[in-house]
């Protein structure tokens, strides 16, 4: 059972590793799509040229993927690492129930 919670706390301090590298990317996501903002208030006046629909493309799919798709990778990372502590730990469950004996009606 020791491996198991070793394994685990392993797990988590991993995990807050990872986390924190997810959290600086989105910030940095959050800081490219601040200047964005800066500048489409600087070029407000602007008349809008053919072409750059791409633009807004960009800035809309700067909005909205970048935190799914990292938070749902480190998901399933997580799945994936905490599959076999499931088991181990299921494994070691199955075991003790065995070992526990059965009460029957008579011995009540």
């Amino acid at each position: 059972m020791n491996w198991v919670e070793s394994r685990y706390e392993l797990f988590k301090i991993e995990f807050f590793r990872e986390y924190r590298w997810c959290v600086v990317l989105n910030t940095v996501v959050a800081l490219v799509l601040a200047a964005l903002l800066v500048v489409i208030a600087l070029k407000a006046d602007d008349q809008i040229s053919d072409g750059y629909e791409w633009f807004a493309v960009f800035a809309i799919a700067a909005s909205y993927l970048p935190a799914p798709c990292i938070f749902g990778s480190l998901w399933v990372d997580a799945q994936r690492r905490v599959k076999p502590l499931e088991a181990k730990a299921d494994s070691i469950e199955k075991r003790a129930l065995d070992h526990v004996p059965l009460s029957t009606p008579e011995a009540s």
